[in-house]
Formats: C-alpha cells, sequence, structure tokens
C-alpha cells in the first residue's frame, strides 16, 4: 500500500499500479490494513 499513492500489486510477472481514487482526511485508520487485504484476497 502506497497512502495517498494508491497501491502496486503482482502475479506472477505482472506488476499492477493502481491509483488512490480521492484523498480525504482520515480520522481513525485502525483495522484498515486488514479490510484492505481481505478486500484483495
Amino acid at each position: 500500500m502506497l497512502g495517498s499513492k494508491g497501491c502496486i500489486t503482482r502475479h506472477g510477472t505482472e506488476t499492477v499500479r493502481v491509483p488512490a481514487i480521492v484523498e480525504i482526511n482520515t480520522v481513525d485508520t485502525t483495522g484498515a490494513g486488514d479490510s484492505f487485504a481481505i478486500g484483495i484476497l
């Protein structure tokens, strides 16, 4: 994860960069990584 710059993912030899949609003021990031990971899985 690249925060406000989006994220990069890789599958085999293919690498995909996904830009962030919008930038917002974050109040609480508790569980954000877990939620992101389950969305990808």
